[in-house]
């Protein structure tokens, strides 16, 4: 454990904080777009899949779980602010990739009763705007090979991309096995959605929320496991990421021209502020016991994130903004 008690070790602390945070807005900002090459119109649907990486919760729960677990990492390997950035960026391309191919695996679902696909998709804010978009440039059945053909393009891309980051061949392998289990994993999720929908009875609609939360698990692994931190420390990351994107997804009471996703991204990266007076909010308040269920899951993950990385208080930390966005996008 880190001793922030020392003023040394806390100025070294902010310093490396400060480095760290002007590194990763930088490659933030970069897209991820790997589709040279790519016929014109498969080009076009995986491109469109694509969120930007700097409002993608999943690429942003990767980076943040990086940035808490390289604190609980063994110090004589531990990456400074530079290096960190240089391995997380492709872990956090290889998010975005991922999520690409999710969207559209799971467009592949709801346009595949003949198109009628707002009374088939669910989600907490309605049909999401990225499936709009995705639907509009897609006619079923005839555009279904161009939509598998993209999907597969991505799917492969986010391991190639993987390749890039700069690790030892024993870490490199290490991040296959998980990019394979929570590929294994979502393949089981899509399935389990072809199969049984409609899943729900009282709208026919599918329910995205298990897909989602598979995915942000996937992240939290990926980003605990590039910069070596420990075993409870990467258990702890993926419940959390599994946690705080079930609990986004699973709530009903938002308006609809709500991101609830790009709101947490926003406060994971620390571009959102916290107003004044804003304090956690009850199940009721926050979309209910479900909810609030899932809530409890993530802060009892930070309370052990908690017990192995100790911080400056500043507000400002990794950890810290880990526990704002269990409050924050509930709150209004």
């Amino acid at each position: 454990m880190t001793d922030y008690s020392d003023p040394a070790t806390a100025d070294e602390f902010a310093t490396r904080q400060d480095a760290g945070d002007a590194t990763r807005n930088a490659w933030r900002q970069r897209p991820a777009e790997p589709t040279g090459g790519l016929a014109a119109p498969i080009r076009a649907l995986a491109t469109a899949s694509l969120p930007p990486r700097d409002r993608s919760l999943p690429a942003t729960l990767c980076t943040s779980a990086g940035e808490v677990g390289v604190e609980t990492a063994d110090s004589h390997t531990r990456p400074d602010s530079d290096r960190l950035g240089r391995l997380l960026e492709p872990v956090a391309t290889s998010v975005v990739l991922l999520e690409g191919y999710v969207r559209l695996r799971l467009a592949l679902v709801a346009g595949a009763d003949d198109g009628d696909h707002d009374a088939r998709f669910q989600t907490a804010d309605a049909t999401p705007e990225w499936l709009s978009v995705l639907l509009e440039n897609v006619r079923f059945p005839a555009d279904r090979d161009a939509v598998l053909l993209a999907s597969d393009h991505l799917h492969a891309s986010a391991y190639a991309t993987v390749a890039d980051a700069p690790l030892p061949a024993e870490r490199q392998l290490e991040l296959f096995r998980l990019l394979t289990e929570g590929s294994s994993a979502l393949a089981r999720r899509f399935l389990l959605l072809s199969d049984a929908a409609p899943v729900d009875e009282r709208r026919g609609a599918i329910d995205s929320a298990a897909v989602e939360a598979t995915l942000a698990e996937t992240a939290g692994a990926l980003g605990a496991a590039v910069v070596g931190a420990p075993t409870e420390t990467r258990t702890a990351l993926r419940t959390y990421s599994h946690a705080v994107m079930t609990a986004l997804t699973s709530r009903t009471s938002v308006a609809s021209d709500t991101d609830l996703r790009s709101h947490a991204a926003r406060i994971l990266a620390g571009e959102a502020e916290t107003p004044a007076g804003t304090a956690p909010r009850d199940g009721a308040d926050s979309g209910g016991p479900a909810v609030e269920s899932h809530l409890e899951r993530a802060r009892g993950a930070l309370e052990s994130l908690a017990e192995a990385v100790e911080t400056t208080g500043s507000g400002s930390t990794p950890l810290d903004r880990l526990e704002r966005a269990t409050r924050l996008p509930f709150s209004g």
